[in-house]
């Protein structure tokens, strides 16, 4: 989610959009970051600092939310907005902040469900679950409270018009889409150069199976260890890449440790999404076990890469790709089928090959950032009653 709302709002300041983007932001990075059409401000409040395996933070979200109602009390009198814009995906916060800001801002609102609880979510844990009812009930009512509501697939956006119908008219379908790093990067980097500045020793007949994603429960990535596990027991030169960081970083780096899998695994931790497209490029099987998945950006970037795909049969991604033609589908708790397809694909390069250039040749387009994100600055014109190159502000 956090690298679409990148995309999107980068685009929009090449567009003339002027944006405060308000985040949680990061430690060691500046609290205001200033460009072109667009201000990037972290307005956590209060944080804890107490680790959370779900969410990284204890209550990070909330310290969000407590930044966010702040920063518009202190706006709304001296500034002018045209509209808000809040991204959701399953979790309380945004959906009150929506509500409120709303109500104290009195402007328009457009919300993005990037994973939605009442169709997609699936609870982490034991109090997540607890509330899950009454989130499902605050996402209806702040889904009835926008003025636009952004679905990321035909199928979500139907489902949900049989939930609250008389809302439909205001909903809309745009995809993810391909990032500018994964559009222009120049193919066939050195793989051995690549694993070697991270300290992996790759030989030249190595076949590599990637993770890219969040280290958290929802994206699956002990399925990955575990399918790694197995794979390690059938086939000799195979090598596993692990792309990401966070929350549940450190029981990754455990597992991998007693399944004696560290000395095939080169695990990267946080990197820059520049970097991102650098080991796609590398790969032979792109791996998606996520649990729950509205679309999967990953999933895009895959297609765009032309790795052949291996992913859960869930959300947006059973939608997006029909098994065997465009991508290999499993039940994300599937640990077997998993390796099978993976089997299948190292053992068979022209299925590989042509699973992968036919997920390109009907995606791709799909995808488009200029596609997709202009169905977005036309509600942004509708809704502030903008003619062609007046200044805004959201």
């Amino acid at each position: 989610m956090q690298n679409q709302i990148t995309v999107l709002s980068e685009w929009m300041a090449r567009r003339g959009v002027a944006q405060d983007v308000l985040t949680t932001g990061m430690p060691g990075v500046d609290r205001q970051i200033n460009k072109e059409n667009l201000t990037i401000h972290s307005v956590r409040k209060l944080t804890t600092g107490l680790k959370s395996k779900y969410t990284g933070t204890v209550l990070l979200d909330e310290s969000w939310a407590l930044g966010v109602l702040l920063w518009c009390l202190k706006k709304k009198k001296n500034h002018h907005f045209d509209l808000i814009h809040v991204h959701t995906s399953g979790v309380a916060a945004p959906l009150y902040i929506a509500l409120i800001a709303k109500s104290i801002m009195r402007i328009p609102l457009v919300l993005t469900i990037h994973c939605t609880r009442n169709l997609t979510y699936e609870p982490m844990h034991l109090l997540d679950d607890k509330i899950h009812s009454f989130v499902k009930k605050l996402e209806i009512k702040a889904v009835g409270t926008a003025d636009q509501v952004i679905f990321l697939t035909e199928k979500t956006k139907t489902s949900f018009s049989k939930i609250l119908p008389d809302s439909s008219n205001k909903y809309l379908e745009v995809q993810d889409v391909i990032s500018q790093h994964h559009l222009h990067f120049q193919r066939n980097p050195d793989k051995k150069k690549l694993f070697s500045s991270y300290g992996f020793d790759l030989q030249e007949n190595d076949r590599i199976i990637i993770f890219i994603g969040r280290i958290a429960h929802e994206k699956g990535w002990k399925m990955f260890v575990e399918i790694c596990e197995a794979l390690s027991q059938s086939v000799d030169n195979v090598k596993y890449v692990i792309v990401g960081d966070g929350p549940q970083y450190d029981d990754m780096l455990k597992q991998l440790t007693e399944k004696r899998l560290f000395s095939r695994t080169l695990v990267t931790g946080f990197i820059a999404a520049s970097k991102v497209p650098e080991f796609l490029h590398c790969a032979d099987v792109l791996v998606i076990p996520s649990i729950h998945e509205e679309l999967g950006g990953v999933s895009i970037e895959g297609v765009q890469a032309k790795v052949p795909i291996v992913a859960s049969d869930v959300g947006g991604l059973s939608v997006t790709f029909h098994h065997g033609e465009t991508a290999m589908l499993s039940p994300f708790d599937d640990k077997d089928t998993f390796v099978r397809h993976i089997l299948t694909l190292l053992r068979h390069p022209e299925q590989r090959k042509q699973l992968a250039e036919t997920a390109r040749n009907r995606l791709e387009s799909v995808y488009q950032p200029d596609l997709q994100l202009e169905k977005i600055l036309h509600v942004y014109k509708q809704l502030s009653n903008k003619k062609e190159n007046q200044e805004w502000m959201i």
